[in-house]
């Protein structure tokens, strides 16, 4: 049931961002839906806690509309339905390379 309600939510966000006028705030709230299901779907009150926190403190500095956003998470979520605990890491790393990226384009920095 938790694996069917991750694919539906990645399902929603996916189709989001193939729309050519895809919303930034619609896809960034689905973005945040699947984040806090992960959380809570591991099952262990503190990882919830602190993933919870941690999400909370770069909400504001999310863009699910940038380049390589969608693929990446669709990367993160296969590896997470194939419970390939490598490749979701490999998605995560690359994942927040491209969270930083596109912060220093968005704030004029690095």
């Amino acid at each position: 049931d938790e694996l069917a309600l991750l694919d539906q939510t990645m399902q929603k966000f996916q189709a989001e961002l193939a729309k050519p006028d895809a919303s930034a705030q619609h896809a960034g709230s689905l973005d945040l839906r699947y984040h806090r299901l992960l959380a809570r779907f591991s099952h262990n009150s503190i990882v919830e806690n602190i993933y919870n926190f941690v999400i909370e403190l770069f909400t504001k500095t999310i863009n699910p509309i940038h380049v390589g956003v969608a693929e990446v998470h669709q990367r993160l979520h296969q590896a997470i339905m194939d419970r390939d605990a490598d490749k979701a890491v490999e998605a995560v790393r690359e994942h927040t390379a491209i969270w930083i990226s596109g912060y220093q384009a968005a704030h004029n920095v690095g």
